[in-house]
């Protein structure tokens, strides 16, 4: 049945044999469609209401670039 439908599915897209393709197409078509393996490298789940931690470093100062002071301003 997968061959004669893999040669239906050949046919009508003009080729006179069918190829690997087609005959996975018309397997899904019969027997339906293969289930895909689960992926071995899972990503971990974010927890998206817990707040992230902090390295405990106190960021940089960072000072204006044209020697202004803002604050005298």
């Amino acid at each position: 049945m997968i061959e004669e439908r893999a040669s239906e599915i050949a046919r009508s897209d003009g080729r006179p044999q069918s190829n690997d393709v087609d005959r996975t197409r018309a397997s899904e078509e019969l027997t339906g469609p293969t289930p895909e393996k689960p992926s071995t490298t899972e990503e971990p789940e974010t927890d998206w209401y817990t707040p992230l931690g902090s390295s405990g470093e106190k960021a940089p100062t960072v000072r204006p670039e044209d020697e202004e002071n803002v604050s005298e301003k």
